[in-house]
């Protein structure tokens, strides 16, 4: 009877020690789990937040680029405007006096 006693205690012991450990391993994985975790989420972060810095630049460049051929059509179409009016304001004056006159 002693033997059996001794022999569960045996297994009790050892199953004691098999219930620690795996606590002890779970406790490993889920710390490795939470390092991998939040290692994934720094490198992650770090690659959204270039390429966000990629495309804000992109953007950037694209609206200067709109902005300086604005300013080249704008600056054009003055230009124009100027030759047009060195051309014809002569004409316009008169066109304008007679109209005046005849009315």
């Amino acid at each position: 009877m002693q033997t059996v006693i001794q022999k569960l205690s045996e297994i009790e012991t050892a199953a004691t020690k098999i219930m620690e450990d795996a606590a002890a391993k779970k406790k490993q994985m889920d710390q490795k789990f939470q390092d991998d975790c939040n290692a994934f989420d720094k490198k992650l972060d770090g690659e959204t937040s270039q390429r966000l810095e990629t495309l804000r630049k992109s953007l950037i460049s694209a609206a200067e680029r709109d902005l300086e051929d604005i300013n080249a059509q704008t600056t054009k179409s003055l230009e124009d405007l100027d030759r047009e009016y060195d051309r014809q304001h002569e004409s316009w004056a008169e066109q304008i006096f007679d109209h005046l006159i005849r009315k």
